[in-house]
C-alpha cells in the first residue's frame, strides 16, 4: 500500500549533518511530498516531488555521486540509508557533513539540480530491499561482507532532501558539462548553506541490512 505524505520542515537530528541548518517552513515557501511502497519485486518505491512557492531559485541536492574510475559520475537511484535511535530509517539526498575526525582529500558531493521560483522537482528512486545502510565516511561495519551484516526490520521511514536557497544572496554553482542541467559546488560552499527539508515520518515497516 502506497504512503502520501503532507510536508513537514524539521531539523535533522542526525550527528553527521549537525552543521546543515534547519529549514524554515514558517512561509510556506519550499515544501516536500513523498510516496513511498513495496513493490513485489522486492523493491522499494519512493516518488517525492519539492516545491518552490518563493521568489527566488533554490538547489536540490540530486542526484548523488559515486566514485568510479578516477571520477565522482551521478547515480540517480542512489539514495544515502542511516538509522536513528528509534529504529526508524532514514533515506536522505543531501551533502554529507565530513566528520571532524576524519581527513578527506576529495569530499562526496553531490550534483545540483535547479529549482527555479514557483516550479518544482520530481524525482523517482528504487531501491532494492533490504535496503542497505550506506552514508559517506562510514567506519565498520561499512566494509564487512553482506552476509556479516545483520537484517533488521524498521519501526518506520523517513525521507528527507537537503537544499540550496539563493534568496539570502548569489550560490557558487558551475553548470556539470558531462550533465547537463546538473550543477556543482565546492564542500565548503554548500555545506554551509544547505538546509535539510524533511517529510513526514511514516509507519511504512522494511527490511534493512547492516
Amino acid at each position: 500500500m502506497a504512503l502520501i505524505l503532507p510536508a513537514l520542515v524539521l531539523l535533522d537530528s542526525s550527528k553527521e549533518s549537525s552543521r546543515s541548518r534547519e529549514a524554515s517552513g514558517m512561509d510556506g515557501r519550499v515544501s516536500i511530498n513523498y510516496q513511498v511502497k513495496q513493490l513485489d519485486t522486492g523493491e522499494l518505491d519512493l516518488t517525492y516531488e519539492v516545491q518552490n512557492r518563493g521568489d527566488s531559485d533554490i538547489y536540490i541536492f540530486s542526484p548523488l555521486t559515486d566514485y568510479r574510475g578516477r571520477d565522482w559520475v551521478p547515480v540517480p537511484n542512489r539514495v544515502y540509508v542511516f538509522w536513528d535511535g528509534d529504529g526508524v530509517v532514514h533515506l536522505t539526498k543531501r551533502l554529507w557533513t565530513v566528520p571532524d575526525d576524519v581527513e578527506i582529500y576529495m569530499p562526496e558531493v553531490p550534483l545540483l539540480s535547479r529549482v527555479l521560483a514557483g516550479e518544482k522537482f520530481e524525482e523517482h528512486v528504487r531501491a532494492p530491499l533490504p535496503l542497505l545502510v550506506n552514508f559517506p565516511y562510514r567506519s565498520e561495519p561499512a566494509n564487512a561482507p553482506l552476509a556479516d551484516r545483520a537484517v533488521k526490520d524498521s519501526s518506520g521511514l523517513v525521507f528527507s532532501v537537503g537544499y540550496l536557497d539563493s534568496k539570502n544572496g548569489d550560490i557558487k554553482v558551475q553548470p556539470f558539462s558531462a550533465r547537463p542541467g546538473n550543477f556543482t559546488i565546492s564542500y565548503g560552499d554548500g555545506i554551509q548553506r544547505q538546509r535539510i527539508l524533511t517529510g513526514k515520518p511514516t509507519a511504512l515497516k522494511v527490511k534493512v541490512r547492516g
